[in-house]
C-alpha cells in the first residue's frame, strides 16, 4: 500500500480549501486549513521514508529533525 500518496492527496485538498477560504476572506479558516495541509504533507514524507506509524504525532516529532 502507498499510504503516503493518500496523505499527500489530502494535503493538496486541504491547501485548495485554504486558498478558497482566503479568497472568500475567511482568513482564520484559511490558516487552519493551510496548517492541516502542511501537517499532512509532512506525514506523507515521513511515511514515504518507511517510518512505522509515521502518521502518529510521536513519529512526526521523532523524525522531523532528520528531514
Amino acid at each position: 500500500m502507498r499510504r503516503h500518496e493518500d496523505w499527500l492527496k489530502q494535503a493538496h485538498s486541504d491547501l485548495d480549501a485554504a486558498e478558497d477560504s482566503a479568497g472568500s476572506s475567511h482568513f482564520e479558516w484559511a490558516c487552519f486549513q493551510a496548517q492541516q495541509a502542511a501537517e499532512k504533507a509532512l506525514k506523507a514524507l515521513i511515511i514515504s521514508r518507511g517510518v512505522k506509524d509515521g502518521w502518529k504525532f510521536d513519529a512526526i516529532a521523532a523524525n522531523v529533525a532528520g528531514i
